[in-house]
């Protein structure tokens, strides 16, 4: 599930939740990362050509998170009564703050292809950002 238009699709959440309990069964922390924003455009026509310019900004109106957010909460909620062991990590941070969601930091592309993949230095934000996270949430997990 990568966008809000596949959230809405409940047909996967017996495998989630297979997935979850293969987790929980085998003594490791469950955690759910949501599913990313995605750009509807390539984000190489982000980055600037030869001429000095980009076709896109690589900006998603921050309604777009707040729909995804929306088309979650009954899967998170259910989770959190259902299954209160699995922790849930909004990746989203890495892409949004409280007032715009773009796809690059400091001129730099956070994605490496139309495929949503992150790029080199967008994982190594997210892996900070995770680390900030799992400090307070699952400190366990961390050596």
């Amino acid at each position: 599930m990568r966008d809000a238009d596949a959230t809405s699709d409940f047909a996967n959440i017996p495998s989630l939740l297979a997935k979850i309990d293969l987790v929980t069964q085998h003594g490791a922390t469950p955690i759910l990362f949501t599913p990313q924003l995605a750009l509807p455009y390539d984000i190489k026509s982000c980055v600037p050509r030869l001429l000095g310019y980009a076709a896109n900004k690589c900006t998603i109106d921050p309604g777009e998170r707040i729909k995804l957010d929306s088309s979650l909460k009954y899967v998170i909620d259910w989770l959190k009564i259902n299954r209160p062991n699995v922790l849930v990590f909004d990746q989203n941070e890495l892409f949004c703050d409280g007032t715009k969601c773009s796809m690059m930091r400091d001129g730099i592309p956070l994605l490496r292809d139309e495929g949503g993949h992150l790029s080199e230095y967008g994982s190594a934000l997210l892996g900070d950002l995770f680390v900030q996270w799992a400090k307070t949430n699952a400190p366990e997990i961390l050596r």
